[in-house]
């Protein structure tokens, strides 16, 4: 690498080759070079550049792991108007204990979620839902759900599911759960295949279909998830969905009882 102090102090160009060295493209990957070229592009005033500054010393890549720092790199990102720098400062204020302020969490999530950012109308819903940081409140906790759900995040689709399900904060409505759990589960999501797969074992808001259950659930089961696991176990005990077989009946059993060792 050519010395850093040659190159051109375009605040653009810094940043892509910055990302270059990040993602080791057309070069090997370099840390601590990505860190001094986002810190000179951040210094010259690139938004993205100080939100990518704030990753690494959240994360310590390039450099020591820097919570303070971080934080004062999302905020000068923030308050230029970067989405994810908003959501990832308001997460600090939520969960840092040395720096824990719930007022500014709230705040920060507010800007993001009200500016379209899924991510942080999920983590706001999440907030208003629990009731910990901010006055329990169902009602914004299903809004800021739903908006995160429409723009195709699968935790919000599998909470929405849920409260839809389970009548939490909205009026039950068993096809609507069933909508949003399908939306989730086909994204991967293991909590919304083992619902998904609940419904369609009982015979809930979907015709009882014992296939269509042991699939799903073997799908939440080769990602690790115990519940799934046991789930699958009890449909090859019963032969519901798959051939009857105690043999792996028991293996299921066993890897749920390893996943939840793991946990």
């Amino acid at each position: 690498m050519s010395s850093l102090s040659s190159i051109p102090n375009n605040s653009d160009y810094l940043l892509s080759l910055a990302e270059n060295y990040e993602e080791g493209y057309n070069t090997e990957q370099n840390p601590e070079a990505a860190f001094q070229l986002y810190l000179q592009a951040a210094q010259a005033g690139n938004v993205e550049a100080q939100y990518r500054l704030a990753l690494c010393f959240d994360d310590g890549f390039g450099t020591e792991a820097d919570n303070t720092q971080a934080m004062n790199w999302y905020l000068s990102a923030a308050v230029e108007g970067h989405l994810e720098a908003m959501n990832n400062l308001a997460c600090c204020y939520e969960t840092h204990p040395q720096v824990a302020d719930p007022v500014r969490a709230i705040y920060w999530y507010t800007k993001a979620a009200e500016a379209g950012h899924a991510r942080a109308q999920y983590n706001l819903a999440i907030c208003y839902d629990q009731g910990e940081i901010v006055e329990e409140n169902k009602a914004l906790a299903i809004l800021w759900y739903r908006r995160a759900a429409e723009q195709n995040l699968p935790e919000a689709q599998n909470n929405l599911a849920y409260c839809y399900k389970h009548a939490d904060g909205v009026a039950q409505d068993i096809e609507q759960a069933v909508f949003w759990y399908r939306k989730a589960a086909a994204q991967g999501h293991p909590y919304a295949q083992i619902g998904l797969g609940k419904c369609y074992y009982h015979g809930t808001g979907v015709m009882l279909d014992y296939d269509e259950a042991a699939r799903w659930f073997m799908q939440a089961a080769h990602q690790g998830d115990a519940t799934a696991c046991r789930l699958l176990a009890e449909c090859y005990e019963l032969g519901r969905g798959v051939p009857c077989s105690p043999f792996e009946a028991d293996r299921w059993r066993y890897l749920a009882r390893m996943s939840e060792k793991e946990e």
